[in-house]
């Protein structure tokens, strides 16, 4: 069973107050706060909290750790003043350069090309 929005923001507060705000925890915390807030149909604070939490995100851990990746691709994108096509065109950079890391890793680890996603997010979903 999912943890209770009450309970998940005392914790991030009790965190926050007791590890600091770019404690991995406390990181962590924020993100688990911003995925349920999404889920609980609270599109507008987990919008919110994911855009003050993605730069704390970097800052701590990087561009690259799994934990940024993550709030990276899973934050919603505001779709603002009906900008579809931008929403979209965010959507895919996001996944673009996920799979760009995942090409990186399979090459790292020396796995062949029929193993890696082909997946091109370079052209447009959308005809302008």
């Amino acid at each position: 069973m999912p943890e209770s929005l009450p309970s998940l923001e005392r914790t991030a507060a009790e965190l926050t107050r007791l590890r600091g705000p770019h404690h991995p925890e406390t990181l962590l915390s924020r993100a688990k706060l911003a995925r349920a807030r999404h889920q609980a149909g609270d599109l507008q604070a987990s919008l919110s909290d994911y855009e003050e939490l993605l730069p704390d995100l970097l800052r701590a851990l990087g561009h690259e750790h799994a934990g940024t990746l993550d709030v990276g691709a899973t934050r919603p994108i505001e779709v603002k003043s009906g900008d579809t096509r931008g929403a979209i065109a965010e959507h895919e950079k996001r996944a673009q350069h996920l799979l760009d890391r995942l090409g990186a890793t399979y090459s790292r680890l020396g796995l062949s090309d029929e193993a890696r996603p082909h997946n091109d997010f370079s052209k447009p979903a959308v005809a302008n």
